[in-house]
């Protein structure tokens, strides 16, 4: 860990001038103090500890200074984590190996303390010189390390930590195994010198160098007597409130395929919201009114909302998507019939261009300049601000976009049907153009016109062609199959876009076969698939649109058709209220992590059409089938 700039003015930063490699500054309301371990089985007399024949005095002596460090933070606000070696009493996360070379753990070796290292027995419980008070977070890890298994990161990035003072014992064990887990995650970490002790004093020297070691390799060391007055001047630390919280630690970049990844080597320093404050858990249930709790309980128990929603579990179940054509949005979405100046939006109604958010009225903007409706950006800003333009969500005409998910009459869409033939029409979404620079962000310079303008001319043309020489594309075996190769069919879509370019190849090179320029025009399309690997989230977006439009307007059925955001309000649609946007104010963006330069200010509330995929049950709900997102996200499978 070198030494990292940050764009927090000095008053705004806790400083330890006198750390060891060179002084340790941290946000205020992203500095967290971690006990580890200070568990009665290590410390007291009898204990565990105690019974390999160690010095336990040597650990008690470092009491005194947790003590007083604890004191300090507590006052100043500062979240405060407590970790405990221990195990489920059937030992279930008690690895075999760890039992082999350690086999007292969960055996009685004194009966007032109880099993050893085993969660709730007495000689588990942290000793009451340190111990922890209510509303401070006790993690219960089985390993070494308190990342390891536990919850502990999911509350660092609930918290907005990023920064931590470390305690604990035994220095050269748990206490630099969790600093070491801490820094490979990207997380700032002091061990506090006096706070911390080994049965070994020369392990407790070496860890203590192989932290601070090549300018930091690990982390900072610094006594309490230069900690705490640091944390005094600093004044109150408890985490800051956003309105659009920035919980997410790092900064967002592209690799060298153009996929989104996260560069934790100069995290930024970026504020959570806790409107509650910083130890507090969301709201429960109870909070919900009676009124609605009562609404909801009365649908619940009806026959008919019951029989209505086992009748559309059989619709969905019955649909059989099918990815049919890529054609010009002019000929099979009816909004533009009849050669109507309409561009289509994402999520619910807006009133007017002027009320929309910078990326959508950046994304109309691109739209009218693709048409060539106007010649430059301002003429097209201005046509749009004076009421010629029809806009509408793209909803209601059964399509949808991601982000801002303009469609415009010249846009290719992928057009996906029922193979069933139980569900009559058609769904309609427009086609991935990538990450970075592009139109559902708001861009509408020349590079992303250029782009659009190939895919009109050049790309959908030759999708289509592909797809009709398949006779089209069942995607549910598809879906299925990229659920089972690390895909949540929203976030992460690389290996429905690899399926997808596997199962077009055959039929790009058959196209490519006719001509030179089909040769050309084929062989830039699998370019272009194989470089974008959020192509398959239009697809699964598409596919998601039709299943649910085959339950719209089933009397009584409760279930969503729609969850979709404008970057101004979140609309909702239900099945058995067809036609209804019920709205609320689109949720600020959460646990987000920044593009460099940029902050929570910088941010559009939500939007986009690309929920429809959680309202069928891919997408967040589908996070467990997707390792590689839980990694990018933060947490686990059993979060997940």
């Amino acid at each position: 860990a070198m030494d990292r700039p940050t764009d927090q003015p000095s008053h705004e930063l806790v400083t330890v001038a006198a750390a060891k490699p060179f002084p340790f500054t941290a946000p205020r309301g992203r500095l967290g103090l971690l006990n580890i371990d200070w568990q009665r089985d290590f410390l007291e007399p009898g204990g565990f500890g105690d019974s390999h024949g160690n010095n336990i005095s040597l650990l008690q002596a470092a009491l005194g200074p947790t003590a007083a460090l604890l004191k300090a933070a507590r006052a100043a606000g500062m979240p405060v984590f407590h970790t405990l070696e221990a195990h489920k009493p059937d030992l279930s996360n008690l690895p075999p190996s760890k039992k082999r070379r350690c086999s007292a753990i969960g055996e009685v070796l004194d009966q007032s303390r109880g099993r050893v290292l085993i969660e709730g027995e007495p000689g588990n419980a942290i000793v009451g010189a340190v111990a922890p008070i209510p509303g401070e977070i006790i993690i219960n890890k089985p390993g070494k390390g308190a990342f390891w298994n536990t919850e502990f990161e999911d509350e660092l990035r609930r918290l907005g930590v990023t920064h931590l003072l470390v305690t604990g014992v035994t220095t050269e064990v748990c206490v630099q195994t969790t600093i070491r887990e801490a820094n490979d995650r990207g997380y700032e970490c002091l061990l506090v010198t006096d706070a911390t002790e080994s049965y070994f004093p020369e392990f407790k020297a070496a860890t203590l160098q192989m932290v601070v070691a090549q300018g930091g390799i690990a982390g900072w060391t610094a006594s309490t007597a230069e900690v705490i007055p640091a944390i005094q001047a600093a004044g109150g630390m408890a985490p800051v409130e956003w309105e659009a919280d920035g919980s997410g630690d790092g900064t967002m970049q592209l690799d060298a395929n153009g996929e989104q990844c996260v560069d934790r080597s100069g995290a930024r320093s970026v504020a959570v919201k806790s409107s509650s404050g910083p130890l507090e858990r969301p709201a429960p249930p109870e909070s919900v009114p009676a009124a609605a709790r009562a609404a909801a309980d009365r649908l619940l128990s009806s026959p008919l909302v019951a029989e209505a929603n086992a009748s559309a579990r059989r619709v969905i179940a019955g649909v059989q998507p099918m990815l049919k054509a890529v054609l010009p949005a002019r000929e099979v979405v009816g909004a533009f019939a009849g050669g109507a100046k309409t561009i289509l939006h994402a999520g619910p109604p807006v009133a007017s261009f002027q009320d929309m958010c910078g990326p959508m009225q950046g994304a109309i903007i691109g739209a009218v300049l693709l048409e060539g409706w106007a010649e430059d950006a301002e003429a097209a800003a201005r046509l749009a601000a004076s009421g010629a333009l029809t806009l509408q969500p793209c909803h209601q005409h059964s399509a949808v976009g991601p982000m801002a998910g303009i469609l415009c009459p010249s846009m290719p869409v992928l057009v996906t049907v029922d193979a069933s033939g139980s569900t009559a029409g058609a769904a309609y979404c427009s086609l991935n153009e990538g990450l970075g620079k592009v139109l559902r962000f708001g861009a509408h310079s020349p590079e992303v016109l250029a782009r659009l303008r190939w895919m009109c001319d050049e790309l959908g043309p030759t999708l289509n062609a592909a797809l009709a020489r398949l006779g089209g594309l069942q995607l549910r075996g598809l879906m299925g199959m990229a659920l089972q190769m690390g895909d949540d069919g929203h976030n992460r879509c690389k290996a429905l876009t690899a399926l997808l370019l596997q199962a077009l190849s055959p039929a790009l090179m058959d196209c490519a076969a006719a001509s030179e320029s089909a040769a050309t025009a084929a062989s830039k399309a699998a370019t272009f698939l194989s470089k974008n690997a959020h192509f398959g989230l239009n697809v699964a977006m598409g596919m998601c649109k039709l299943s649910l439009d085959s339950i719209s307007g089933i009397p009584h059925c409760t279930y969503a058709t729609a969850m979709a955001r404008n970057g101004l309000e979140l609309g909702v649609t239900v099945a058995g209220d067809p036609g209804t946007w019920h709205v609320a104010p689109s949720p600020a963006v959460t646990s987000a992590v920044w593009f460099s330069g940029y902050n929570p200010s910088d941010a559009s509330r939500d939007l986009g059409d690309s929920a429809i995929t959680e309202t069928l049950g891919l997408g967040a709900p589908a996070t467990a089938a997707a390792p590689a997102l839980m990694a990018f996200v933060g947490g686990g499978a059993p979060q997940a």
